[in-house]
């Protein structure tokens, strides 16, 4: 259960009904009992939408004064029953909106610094008439994350409402909105939104289990995603705890930009082709039958859905066969054979739904990762690198935006050096018994990523992740060393205000 930072209050139907702005006064005590007073403005339409600028004008018109937002915004946000820095109005251009990335947009500033849930968005959209569904397209295609309910505003002949979204949870909200704007409601679209977090650039929402522990920084995030939309395979690999699976995950929900189009699977040894291309099952009457398996029912969808993008996520890749469980899919899946003519018949024969040969469609990624430390995981063949881009996370110990992370979360900056410095003395320790160990058992930064519980104290919150995470993991990998293992977690244990 995410944490609400507020309730909605709505106010009464016949106030609504009248389009008025009502502010309460300070309760009167009169004969004993508390009495409200309340001072009620009239505000009609035309009056509302003159504050947007009037017609368009020209350039000029772009962009608005502080006080034409807030002649709209704030009968809007007294109608909605939120506080006035809930509701954010932009100005938006077709030409300049829709040649910006994703962490320019419009959103970028509202995803950094607002929680995204009931936030009332208003895109005054500027430009020709025709532009309008070029802007809607991209904020709701591109961006994404259309939460609360945001309300799009064009210019042409005059100030008018050209479209309404929402998502589900806040129904209410949109209805009561409409009527105050004579908007149709029919006309509203619901928004399925892909995550109701607040999407820092750090991904640090501690309520949510999909970003609480992780630190990824802006640099390794976009090589992430741009190496994926190059060669539509990557393979996420690093010590434990560097958070592959967590950033993995949310890469997936960032591309796919809806759950719905991410097929989450894990590996391990017992998995099979008939498990992930096409096998015999057994049926209820003791028969047998041919079944697709999960890649390909899931590549049937994304050929079905051309226009958008579908993520395949495999945890722990090599835990199984490889070339047992793809089979002559190995090679579909490179970026380059994604068509037609690539075309391949199955070891069962044709997929039963397309009745021809198959190919992985263009719109399908795959996110993998790998645990370099794990000497039970299978080696992977070059057939499979050569389809892959493999891109490392590394610890991040003594890197400026961690220490900021950390710090966020609630953790003294003296108290961050000392950790990242006893660390980064431990992973040296690793990577030099080369042995044994070696660069791939570092210690990754995750354990230190989450938030310190309000009733324990910063020193017994890092001696627990020492004495019940990390010790643990250092003493198997020493297993034949037991006073080796004993000295490094003894340089640990110390306490975090030894100077």
């Amino acid at each position: 259960m995410l944490h609400r930072r507020f309730k909605l209050d709505w106010l009464p139907d016949e106030i609504l009904g009248q389009r008025t702005m009502t502010t309460e006064q300070p309760e009167q005590a009169t004969n004993g009992e508390a009495s409200a007073t309340h001072e009620t403005q009239t505000v009609d339409l035309e009056t509302l939408f003159d504050n947007l600028g009037g017609p368009y004008a020209g350039q000029g018109r772009d962009q608005l004064t502080n006080a034409q937002k807030d002649g709209f915004l704030n009968p809007i946000a007294e109608v909605a029953g939120v506080d006035r820095e809930r509701v954010d109005i932009r100005t938006l251009n077709a030409e300049k909106q829709t040649r910006r990335s994703l962490s320019e947009s419009t959103f970028a500033r509202v995803q950094s610094d607002i929680e995204m849930l009931d936030w009332i968005f208003v895109g005054r959209c500027s430009g020709e008439e025709e532009s309008y569904e070029k802007i809607l397209s991209y904020m709701v295609n591109k961006v994404s994350i259309l939460a609360g309910v945001s309300i799009f505003v064009g210019a042409l002949p005059t100030w008018h409402v050209i479209g309404l979204y929402y998502d589900t949870e806040n129904v209410e909200l949109a209805k009561r909105i409409s009527d105050f704007l004579e908007f149709d409601f029919a006309d509203a679209i619901e928004v399925r939104v892909r995550d109701r977090r607040n999407l820092t650039k750090n991904l640090s929402d501690l309520d949510d289990p999909l970003v609480s522990d992780v630190f990824l920084s802006e640099s390794s995030r976009t090589e992430l995603v741009s190496e994926l939309m190059r060669k539509k395979c990557i393979a996420i690999q690093g010590p434990p705890g560097t958070g592959k699976t967590v950033v993995a995950k949310s890469i997936s929900l960032e591309v796919a930009r809806d759950e719905d189009r991410v097929l989450s699977l894990q590996f391990h040894q017992s998995y099979s082709y008939e498990d992930f291309i096409r096998g015999w099952r057994p049926t209820g009457d003791g028969n047998l039958e041919l079944n697709d398996g999960t890649f390909l029912k899931f590549c049937e969808r994304a050929h079905n859905d051309a226009s958008n993008p579908y993520v395949v996520f495999i945890d722990e890749v090599n835990r199984a066969n490889i070339s047992l469980v793809f089979g002559e899919v190995l090679s579909l899946i490179e970026a380059t054979k994604r068509d037609k003519k690539f075309s391949v018949d199955l070891a069962y024969g044709e997929t039963s739904k397309s009745g021809k040969p198959f190919y992985v469609p263009k719109n399908v990624f795959l996110i993998t990762t790998m645990n370099t430390a794990d000497r039970s995981l299978a080696v992977v063949d070059y057939a499979l690198r050569r389809r892959f881009s493999f891109i490392d996370l590394l610890p991040a110990y003594g890197e400026t935006e961690f220490h900021r992370f950390v710090e966020d979360n609630g953790i003294p900056s003296g108290h961050v050096r000392k950790i990242s410095s006893r660390m980064i003395a431990l992973n040296d320790f690793i990577r030099n018994d080369s042995r044994n160990l070696g660069a791939g058992y570092q210690i990754g930064h995750s354990y230190f990523c989450g938030k310190v519980p309000d009733d324990v104290s910063v020193e017994d919150w890092y001696q627990n992740i020492i004495a019940h995470e990390i010790a643990p993991l250092l003493r198997e990998y020493w297993a034949d060393d037991e006073e080796l293992a004993n000295d490094q977690i003894d340089n640990l244990s110390l306490s975090l205000s030894t100077t």
